[in-house]
This record gives structure tokens, C-alpha cells and sequence, in this order.
């Protein structure tokens, strides 16, 4: 089982998705999110960067809503582009977010080598569209 750690935080890989596992063909790492022995959130990685997942990005993350304001995203973001660049090679990151959240814009600026690429709409045959997700600001991170 993989762990990575920083001084705070553990992120616990918790599954592979192949491209056959996923309705999307798009194969992803699962992991969760863990302050000392609580599970506090999770994150995924994608594999893939194409056109259908540059409005979903390369990493999504998720805290418990009675974990947030600790900064656990950004750290987890961060041991997860470790792990990212260590065994996938990936050096550069999409990272997307709604316009009115504010705490995630706040997690996506706290990273290092953070730059905004643009605001974007969705398009209106795209899976975030259809969930009413109609406008994503997009980021480059790299570490």
C-alpha cells in the first residue's frame, strides 16, 4: 500500500481505475485523505490530460467539511504531484475550479509555481455541463 507523508498529513492510495473501470475510458489513482488515523477527505489523480478532461483537471480533491480550514487540500495536492512525478512522470498539472469557490482558489494559489491559464466555459455536451457546472477557472501547477 502506498503512503506519502509530510509533517501533518498522509495521502493512502486507496485504488487504480483502469481505462475499463471508468465510464469515461479514463484511468485515475484514488486516494484518501488521512490525519493521523481519521480519514479526512480525498483525492484523485488522472492520468490523462486530453480535451474532455481539461475541465475536470488532473487532480480533484474533497475534505470533510468538519476537516476543512486546516490547509489539508494543499497539502495533500502537493504529496500527491510528489507521487505524480515520481511514478507517472507528470511535471505539470491542470487544476480546475468553480469561479464562486473560493476555498478551492484559495487551496489552487497556495500551491508552488501556481498560474492562472483562464476562465472557461464548459461546453454544453460535456458531463460538468449537464451537472450544471457552466464555467471552470483553469490553473497550471508544477512543483
Amino acid at each position: 500500500m502506498f503512503e506519502r507523508k509530510d509533517e501533518h498529513l498522509t495521502i493512502r492510495k486507496r485504488h487504480y481505475f483502469s481505462e475499463e473501470e471508468t465510464d469515461d475510458r479514463i484511468p485515475y489513482v484514488a486516494y484518501d485523505i488521512c490525519f493521523g488515523k481519521k480519514v479526512v477527505g480525498d483525492i484523485q489523480l488522472s492520468l490523462i490530460m486530453n480535451d474532455y478532461m481539461y475541465y475536470y483537471g488532473h487532480i480533484g480533491y474533497h475534505v470533510l467539511k468538519r476537516y476543512r480550514g486546516h490547509h489539508f487540500a494543499r497539502s495533500a495536492c502537493i504529496l500527491l504531484m510528489q507521487e505524480a512525478l515520481k511514478d507517472h512522470g507528470i511535471e505539470e498539472f491542470v487544476i480546475t475550479c468553480d469561479p464562486d469557490n473560493i476555498a478551492s482558489i484559495k487551496t489552487i494559489e497556495g500551491l508552488p509555481r501556481w498560474r492562472f491559464i483562464t476562465k472557461v466555459n464548459v461546453p454544453k455536451d460535456h458531463p460538468l455541463y449537464i451537472k450544471g457546472e457552466r464555467v471552470k477557472l483553469i490553473y497550471k501547477v508544477s512543483l
